[in-house]
């Protein structure tokens, strides 16, 4: 039986939850466990790789979800063995970039440590050279990146959700296994490159098996329309990539590489919530498509606005928890070596509360990935702007308010695009008011939490579930009394909660 777009969307939220809960676990272990030097080494280098294989999807991925619905199922086939095959080319090429740049640290060791300021010592030096265990790594990754879009192309939302999940936790387990070891630093890499390789492999498999007993043809859609539409995705995905990681880059640039791990720690964004409208944006793609192709552009819209608002719903309450409570979260998580992270966490739980939908899926659902990218740019450059300013004038924590700041004018230029995209009134997309109605009542809601916070001196493991369930409490009662969480929300959440959704879908 075919299921609902929401049930679709809760199967993946809740699949996203227990992987991210799996994925949360290793910066938790692995500060108790390394040094500061290391976490921020090790750190580095995973952005390395993170930053090699985004460049080189190349936007492929995003293109099942355009080219695929609707079409018959030979042809879905045909088109998903294309771009498996172009990533899988994307894939020994990452691999032979990062053995070149494993080479180029061994045999031009002053260039290695030119790039990590403030460390002139033979191990910062000498991290680059890990690269050359990841290898192998992006020839399985990068095919393997395209299932979840087919799975949820083909409306098997609980296959992505255990892909998901299985891939957490066992990169999770190849990471804390040898670190609890007491391993050296390169076996800790190697074992992560090991598991990718092991799944992607086991990836590339499943997407060989999915569409048993459909003949082979040839694909409808060739490479340069393939290049055409997803090239300005993965632009727009480095463009982004470069936005997200612009702060970071500032701490390395202006401090001591140990002050990385301590912004990184307070760079967490709360994973489990920031997921959670890039989901649902995932899920009501195809739907969008369809309804752009039929003219239908208003109620794509419409369906997208209703969807950031009950998104919302969930959202502010369980970010403003943490922005009550970071200094609490920031001890807990991290320990309390790890406070002055704590301001950098809530301007990035600040962020966070305007995450409420995918801006960039309507987008490339309307046909136009090219406003995707430049509104990636946009945001780009109005972070910079900010991050560079702010750093000097505050210091630690500047780079983390330009970002949060910079998403003001982000989404404002986004939902320009967006209207010029779909050919709909700029003050008809983004429900600005339905949204700050349940921003003021998550900010109500806070203020008793706040008192606490101020006149209690519990231990942060006391604390912090005593403010979780005052902000909570609190915003479910004042919601429910000003109308915005209404009889069907508080039946959708009961029935989230007992999994009915598992069991329907």
């Amino acid at each position: 039986m075919a299921t609902s777009h929401s049930e679709q969307a809760s199967v993946l939220v809740l699949g996203k939850i227990l992987a991210t809960l799996s994925e949360a676990i290793v910066p938790l272990v692995i500060v108790r466990l390394l040094g500061k030097a290391d976490v921020g080494i090790l750190s580095g280098l995973l952005l390395i790789y993170s930053t090699v294989a985004l460049v080189l999807t190349a936007g492929f991925p995003e293109t099942l979800t355009f080219y695929l619905p609707t079409r018959p199922a030979a042809e879905r086939k045909a088109i998903a063995r294309k771009v498996g095959q172009a990533l899988l080319l994307m894939g020994v090429l990452g691999g032979a970039v990062l053995l070149g740049m494993s080479l180029a640290a061994r045999y031009a060791p002053s260039l290695a440590q030119g790039m990590i300021k403030g460390e002139t010592t033979p191990s910062a030096a000498d991290s680059l050279k890990y690269l050359a265990l990841f290898a192998l790594y992006p020839i399985a990754d990068l095919p393997g990146r395209m299932l979840p879009n087919l799975l949820i192309v083909e409306q098997r939302s609980k296959a992505a959700a255990g892909v998901g999940i299985v891939k957490a936790v066992g990169s999770s387990a190849a990471a804390l296994v040898p670190v609890a070891l007491g391993a050296p630093l390169w076996v800790v890499v190697l074992s992560i490159a090991s598991f990718g390789v092991l799944f992607g492999v086991v990836l590339i498999y499943y997407i060989r098996a999915l569409y048993p007993g459909v003949p082979n043809i040839e694909s409808p859609v060739g490479m340069d329309k393939l290049l055409r539409f997803g090239l300005p995705l993965g632009l727009t995905d480095i463009v982004s990539m470069l936005n997200n990681q612009l702060d970071r880059y500032l701490i390395v640039f202006f401090f001591p590489v140990a002050a990385l791990a301590e912004y990184q720690a307070g760079a967490w964004q709360i994973p489990i919530v920031t997921t959670i409208p890039y989901t649902i944006g995932a899920v009501y793609a195809p739907r969008f498509v369809e309804l752009f192709s039929q003219g239908k552009n208003q109620e794509a819209i419409d369906i997208w606005r209703q969807s950031a608002l009950k998104t919302a719903l969930l959202i502010v309450p369980i970010t403003m928890v943490f922005v009550v409570a970071a200094e609490e979260a920031m001890e807990l998580l991290f320990t309390a070596s790890y406070l002055r992270a704590a301001p950098v966490f809530r301007w990035y739980c600040v962020l966070t509360l305007g995450r409420t939908a995918a801006f960039g899926s309507i987008i490339v659902a309307a046909g136009t990935p090219r406003f995707v990218f430049q509104a990636a740019v946009f945001s780009l450059f109005s972070n910079a702007v900010l991050c560079w300013a702010l750093v000097h004038l505050v210091g630690f924590n500047g780079p983390a308010m330009g970002t949060a700041l910079a998403f003001i004018p982000t989404v404002i230029y986004y939902c320009y695009c967006i209207a010029l995209a779909t050919k709909v009134p700029f003050s008809n997309i983004f429900p600005l008011f339905g949204y700050l109605r349940v921003l003021v009542v998550g900010v109500l809601a806070s203020l008793p939490a706040w008192w606490f916070k101020s006149v209690v001196a519990w231990p942060a493991a006391a604390r912090l579930p005593v403010e979780a369930l005052l902000v909570l409490g609190s915003f479910g009662l004042l919601g429910s009394l000003f109308g915005e969480i209404r009889r069907t929300d508080w039946a959708f959440l009961g029935n989230w909660l007992r999994l009915r959704m598992l069991r329907e879908s």
